[in-house]
């Protein structure tokens, strides 16, 4: 038990529906290719846990070690969810977006190029136009800063 609610085993429980419902005109462009790199990035994450477990985290690459840091975010942040919490499914890809900036744009190898030249960087642009529009400022006007989960 892995303490993940609702209780869910990720690696098996990929649909083979799910190409029919998702991209562009459905739900975002970016949704077929953000769902392949993150399960992707949690199977290698799951092997680093694995590994860490025989040759301790010291022997890990740096690499190995941002796959930890992924897995860890990924079963805690995104897959797990309180009884009453929800997010739309645009909030998910966002916040799939947040977790896959934990690794360097180059080690995000299943997204094409164009798509994460789009959505790669778009976390700060997004932030900043939310405080707009809700009107978040501060002392004399200024944008209040609102730090991204995944770097707190």
């Amino acid at each position: 038990n892995r303490g993940i609610y609702p209780p869910i085993n990720v690696l098996p429980s990929l649909s083979r529906l799910m190409k029919s419902a998702i991209g562009e005109g459905m739900t975002r462009k970016d949704h077929g290719d953000v769902s392949n790199q993150l399960y992707a990035k949690y199977a290698i994450g799951r092997d680093a846990a694995a590994m860490k477990a025989v040759v301790g985290e010291e022997a890990l690459s740096a690499e190995d070690k941002l796959s930890l840091v992924f897995l860890e975010k990924f079963e805690r942040q995104f897959i797990s969810q309180g009884q009453y919490e929800s997010r739309t499914i645009y909030e998910s890809l966002d916040f799939a977006w947040a977790l896959l900036r934990i690794y360097p744009k180059e080690l995000l190898n299943r997204i094409p190029a164009k798509i994460l030249n789009e959505f790669y960087q778009r976390a700060a642009k997004d932030a900043k136009a939310k405080v707009r529009a809700r009107g978040e400022t501060g002392p004399r006007g200024q944008l209040q800063n609102k730090e991204n989960l995944i770097d707190s």
